[in-house]
């Protein structure tokens, strides 16, 4: 074959690869290596597309055998750090980055790359530097400003953060993440009107959006008047997004519906169904449910038009069962000092970063064993709970229990999860120990929070530094 043909056909494939033809590109850049075995330019394109074909074992082995065909194959070593750090190995992904930059300087996309990665080991202001490098050399690049912009949220540079998400959603019209990070900085500076609105685009740009929206077949409410109609809500998040937002129940029941009724995680319904007797509540099951119009609960607060200063804000809007509050008073009953729960870490610990910067190390926890009259009761499940804590984990069978053990505690402190919802929701003392960048709806810098009367925020001072809240607490507990 002609070098002319190759050519020819090592475009087709890389158009065939840009396009998501990912069979045919994979073919094409074959054909090419039979006549080509160590072009390195096509072997790690092959190494990434077996990459994205989840085929990662493989795509690392092309990608190396393609540098070691040429060490200073830059590009190479970019791919190489794109699949590392694609699975999890951050470590070695930024010293393959950091190989690519050394080899050329002015290479921008690894730059950025390196920048993100930087960020994922918890490096925020070493990768502003890199991601600095990056706006210098390309201010224009959509992906170089999102990154620019998750660094800065990070560094709890909200305003900086946004007008970067907005620059790159403007270059970029449909920029998904950026559109949603956007939405999640309006949110933690106040400006609910518009955070809510943005977060509204999720279902028409968000990754995976049509698959969400599992009810789309039904007619979308928009806060009109029932009319007698049936409602479906349904939680399309985590618990605590559904604890936070079963608040606009009332108002919803208010718009004149013959009948509500709740999707939600299996457990939920129980504490749902108790405390909105007049709202059918039914655990998520993969089944459609006959009604006339849906929405998903995390869009109330957009279809209330709610601001800052019209947060449905109750004292306590949930209550646990009756019988599960007189078994717990039996468990408590004898205690003469103040029963405080403890919960540590957020979800699943190791699932995903963010949950990894909400939570704190257990080990540091030692502390607080140190302050008097106090008995500490583990909340915290999946976890072990320290030898100085009572461990109710084990009790705890869905959220209705875990709110009918709270009901009997003087205070929960707690990372920023679900049982921070809870306890808001039923109207308990609860302290939230708060990561340096916020959250969705904590605001910035202030101590208290619309949401939860009852709630106190002990924030990081700097980022990763759970030490200085646990001194916080300590010291407000004495």
């Amino acid at each position: 074959m002609s070098g002319e043909k190759l050519a020819e056909l090592k475009n087709q494939a890389v158009a065939h690869h840009q396009a998501g033809r990912l069979a045919e590109a994979a073919a094409a850049y074959q054909q090419v290596l039979e006549q080509a075995p160590k072009d390195v330019d096509v072997l790690h394109l092959l190494g990434l597309l077996a990459h994205q074909s989840g085929k990662s074992e493989l795509g690392l082995k092309l990608v190396s055998e393609a540098l070691g065909h040429d060490p200073r194959f830059a590009r190479g070593y970019n791919t190489l750090g794109f699949i590392l750090r694609d699975r999890g190995i951050q470590e070695e992904a930024i010293n393959c980055y950091r190989a690519a930059l050394e080899i050329k300087p002015g290479y921008v996309e690894a730059r950025n790359n390196l920048a993100a990665a930087l960020l994922d080991t918890g490096c925020a202001e070493e990768a502003l530097l890199h991601s600095e490098q990056a706006m210098a050399a390309s201010p224009d690049s959509p992906e170089v400003l999102y990154n620019h912009g998750n660094i800065l949220k990070e560094l709890a540079r909200f305003d900086e953060a946004a007008a970067s998400f907005e620059r790159a959603f403007a270059l970029r019209p449909g920029f998904a993440q950026a559109l949603g990070n956007l939405s999640v900085v309006c949110l933690i500076r106040g400006d609910y009107a518009r955070g809510f609105e943005l977060y509204e685009q999720r279902w028409h740009t968000f990754a995976g959006g049509e698959q969400l929206q599992r009810h789309g077949h039904l007619p979308r409410w928009q806060g009109e008047p029932g009319l007698g109609r049936k409602l479906l809500l349904w939680a399309e998040q985590g618990l605590g997004d559904s604890l936070q937002m079963v608040r606009y129940l009332p108002q919803v029941l208010a718009t004149g519906f013959a009948e509500v009724v709740l999707e939600c995680d299996a457990p939920l319904v129980r504490l749902f169904q108790d405390s909105f007797p007049q709202v059918i509540v039914r655990a998520v099951d993969g089944s459609s449910h006959a009604a006339d119009l849906q929405c998903p609960l995390m869009s109330l607060p957009f279809v209330f038009g709610t601001t800052l200063y019209t947060v449905p804000s109750f004292v306590s809007y949930l209550k646990a069962p009756d019988e599960a509050r007189a078994r717990w008073q039996n468990v408590f009953s004898g205690e003469p000092r103040h029963k405080v729960g403890l919960v540590w870490r957020s979800g699943k610990y190791g699932a995903g970063r963010e949950q990894q910067r909400k939570s704190i190390d257990t080990e540091l926890l030692d502390t607080l064993a140190e302050v008097g009259n106090i008995r500490w009761y583990s909340l915290q499940k999946d976890e072990p709970a320290p030898a100085w804590m009572v461990d109710l984990a084990p009790r705890l069978t869905d959220l209705a229990e875990t709110a009918a053990a709270i009901e009997e505690l003087d205070l929960v402190i707690t990372v920023d999860t679900a049982v921070a919802h809870l306890a808001g929701a039923l109207g308990k003392p609860v302290w939230l120990m708060l990561k340096f960048d916020s959250g969705n709806f904590w605001l910035t810098e202030c101590h208290d929070s619309p949401w939860y009367p009852s709630m106190q925020i002990f924030r990081q001072q700097k980022p990763g530094d759970w030490s200085g809240v646990l001194a916080q607490i300590e010291a407000a507990l004495k």
